[in-house]
């Protein structure tokens, strides 16, 4: 447990450190004011769960003052060299404003902390807010384009009820718009 609790820490300060954080100044007796041109910018990635105790893991993403996407997991592996974390069971959660618009699940999943990219394997589900599914054995996002991109045995199911599969499918956030291509999964998922 204090091994577990001591990784959990080093993570905390890698993650901090690493995302532009900066240590906090000490107290002065009175407040000074700060020209506008030294705001530090907003780190991308905030650790909000170490994993310690029993907590889980818990990451959220931020572009220009946005939530974009928050992670939660069973477990977490950092790598501070490569700037990556490796989570297992995790769930994620893409914001638009306030609101969840896609929830993706995956067994695995890898974080790029400087691309925001994530790449998910293992047999990835996504549910939009209108519960349009994506299912694959790979998916990634892009946090560049913010995509999603599936390979593999890849099933899109539409809140009508239409079934359509393939090898690979793009995606926006909302699944809205799911384009898919290559041959048709043959087997028991077209068979139903």
């Amino acid at each position: 447990m204090l091994l577990r609790r001591a990784i959990a820490v080093a993570l905390l300060a890698t993650v901090l450190s690493s995302c532009g954080s900066h240590p906090a100044a000490p107290r002065a007796a009175a407040p000074t004011a700060r020209p506008a041109t030294t705001a530090h910018p907003e780190p991308a990635y905030h650790l909000i769960e170490s994993g310690a105790g029993g907590k889980t893991p818990f990451v959220k993403n931020y572009a220009h003052g946005a939530l974009v996407y928050s992670l939660k997991a069973a477990g977490v592996t950092y790598s501070s060299s490569q700037r990556s974390g490796a989570f297992s069971k995790a769930t994620i959660y893409f914001y638009k404003g306030s609101a969840v618009r896609v929830t993706v699940t995956a067994p695995n999943a890898t974080v790029d902390g400087n691309t925001s990219d994530i790449v998910m394997r293992g047999g990835v589900h996504a549910r939009s807010s209108d519960n349009t599914t994506l299912t694959s054995d790979t998916m990634t996002y892009n946090g560049k384009t913010k995509l999603l991109n599936a390979i593999g045995h890849v099933t899109a199911t539409g809140t009508s009820g239409m079934v359509v599969t393939g090898d690979h499918a793009r995606a926006d956030l909302d699944l809205q718009t799911v384009n898919i291509t290559g041959a048709p999964v043959t087997g028991s998922q077209s068979q139903q």
